[in-house]
């Protein structure tokens, strides 16, 4: 017995039409004073407060960071090569 094949079963590529891509969230993450994330930087980073001090001595007391950028400063403090 031969199957027949259906050619409208599958739609040509060209003539869907592709859905625009949503917007992408503004949602701008809090920020927090240094002196607050090193308070908590045992829960949120999982380091000790003198990690968390030698990771911020370069960096501006003053400015506020979010989570996301203080374990940035972090992680590449971290990653410096002993010398």
């Amino acid at each position: 017995m031969k199957v027949k094949e259906k050619q409208d079963a599958v739609p040509n590529m060209e003539e869907t039409p592709v859905p625009a891509a949503p917007a992408p969230a503004t949602k701008k993450e809090p920020t927090y004073p240094v002196a607050s994330l090193r308070k908590n930087c045992v829960k949120l980073f999982h380091c000790t407060s003198s990690t968390f001090d030698g990771a911020f001595a370069g960096q501006d007391k003053d400015k506020e960071y979010s989570t996301r950028e203080a374990e940035q400063v972090l992680k590449a403090w971290l990653r410096k090569e002993i010398r």
